[in-house]
């Protein structure tokens, strides 16, 4: 129903599953309801304040029990009003395409802004809203796409509909709000050449100072990684 129910059945996860856990990929409202255009059998209805897609992975047989066993508690426990378990091969790709719409989504839209963010689990539910109702706000009209792996604090945005020529202000919108979050604006892509003018946004002046001595200490002729992060 909410990001609260979801963090109620992340924990309900970590604690059945450990390490068996291999994807717990989550999906907000507009995100799933985009997907739902690239399948033709809806494994959820739209509605929902957020979706998660979960797998389980084991060196035995156990894995469809494990799954079937915490789905049930998490419905028996109010961690989620809704689950469907895929029980074939195109089931489960089904769900994955819902998913990997992702891809999609990337090329849809010119201009698009394009956003891989880190912040602390607990803070996503809220920089989600903040960063949405502030991109609204900006650019009535906007859409906006959060996914990610909240596991690890990661969360994807990908904006289209705002003006041409906007790119630059959006981009600057959008660290801002992971600034006031205390988060990162890289979570797993890195920050490369594109990042990098933004990089303050998440680093102290000091850190980007230190990082520069430990590149020249290790590089000091430039030859690993030329030209990012530090030209």
């Amino acid at each position: 129903a909410d990001y609260p129910q979801l963090e109620r059945f992340l924990s309900l996860t970590r604690a059945r599953l450990g390490g068996n856990l291999t994807a717990f990929e989550v999906m907000w409202p507009e995100f799933y309801a985009r997907g739902l255009q690239r399948v033709s059998t809806p494994p959820l209805a739209a509605g929902a304040g957020v979706y998660a897609l979960i797998e389980v992975s084991s060196l035995d047989d156990s894995a469809e029990a494990q799954l079937a066993e915490l789905l049930e508690s998490g419905l028996e426990g109010g961690c989620m009003d809704d689950a469907t378990l895929a029980q074939s091969l195109t089931q489960t790709s089904n769900l994955w395409t819902i998913r990997d719409t992702s891809g999609d989504l990337g090329v849809s839209f010119d201009p698009v802004g394009n956003f891989d963010i880190g912040l602390p689990v607990s803070s996503i539910s809220a920089f989600v809203s903040a960063c949405r109702s502030r991109l609204e706000a900006r650019w009535p009209g906007v859409q906006c796409f959060f996914f990610g792996h909240v596991v690890d604090g990661n969360v994807h945005l990908i904006a289209g509909d705002f003006p041409d020529g906007q790119t630059a202000v959006l981009e600057e919108a959008v660290y801002d709000c992971v600034r006031d979050f205390g988060g990162s604006i890289s979570a797993e892509h890195g920050i490369g050449t594109q990042k990098r003018e933004h990089l303050d946004y998440s680093r102290s002046a000091a850190e980007i100072d230190l990082m520069r001595k430990v590149k020249g200490a290790l590089d000091p002729s430039g030859i690993l990684n030329p030209g990012k992060v530090f030209p």
